[in-house]
């Protein structure tokens, strides 16, 4: 009997055959944009190239490739051979998971790295000057790998979810999610503060004077930890249960 490992490690691999040629297009491609920014970077002495472009490069490619993850179930004759595949509903996901996750984290530093580095070579000849070269040991790098970890969950949600247009109907539902969130905030935000202001959001008093009191700077954080417990753990959690549920039911 074939271990659960095994049948995603075999699962990943068919899933990593089925789209090779779309993988390495899209790796091609995404090199190709990174070294024309370096070179036009290095060639106008811009400063602050790789803060922007590696965060640009994982999260936009990663949102496009999870919100596609589950392509095979928008076709009736790949979703039938997809679904025929052995392995459960929770395998097949942990599979597409494990690839549009860590794997797309791993392949974007390795590609990230060798690009910049190549480019960095060809500008010092060009323009005896670069951008620097990019070393993901900052603090800035981790936060913005964690934070498509974090968010990853939820797209390839819209992937599972969405049989149509799942790109741009999971980009709705994200962004429709996020002012959502950022609504429950402000009013959070306001109903705290609520003896500052008068009227809506005309504010009367000096925030920095209420919020050092104790109550108040106990309340908010409790519901920055909240936050963050919700954003780090409870929402991954929840969108991948959700995933394995709608998998199973599309198996059905």
């Amino acid at each position: 009997m074939t271990r659960p490992s095994r049948r995603i490690g075999l699962l990943m691999r068919h899933d990593i055959a089925h789209h090779a040629k779309d993988m390495r297009n899209a790796l091609i491609t995404i090199s190709g944009v990174v070294f024309g920014l370096f070179m036009l970077a290095a060639a106008t002495g811009s400063r602050g190239f790789h803060a922007s472009t590696f965060g640009n490069v994982l999260l936009i490619g990663g949102f496009v490739v999870s919100s596609m993850g589950f392509s095979e179930l928008r076709d009736e004759k790949t979703s039938i051979h997809y679904l025929m595949l052995p392995g459960s509903a929770l395998e097949k996901y942990l599979a597409k998971l494990l690839l549009t996750s860590i794997g797309w984290v791993v392949a974007v530093v390795a590609l990230y790295s060798i690009t910049t580095v190549a480019a960095a070579g060809i500008a010092s000849v060009l323009f005896s000057r670069h951008p620097g070269l990019w070393i993901p040991i900052d603090r800035g790098s981790w936060v913005t790998i964690a934070t498509y970890l974090a968010v990853q969950p939820v797209l390839l949600f819209g992937s599972v979810y969405f049989r149509q247009t799942a790109f741009l109907k999971t980009a709705f539902a994200t962004i429709v999610t996020g002012l959502s969130l950022g609504l429950i905030y402000l009013v959070a935000f306001r109903l705290i503060f609520a003896s500052a202001f008068t009227g809506l959001f005309t504010p009367i008093v000096d925030f920095t004077i209420q919020a050092s009191d104790p109550w108040i700077e106990q309340l908010v954080s409790v519901l920055d930890t909240a936050r963050k417990v919700v954003v780090w753990a409870v929402m991954p959690l929840f969108f991948a249960g959700l995933s394995v549920l709608r998998l199973r039911e599309t198996e059905a």
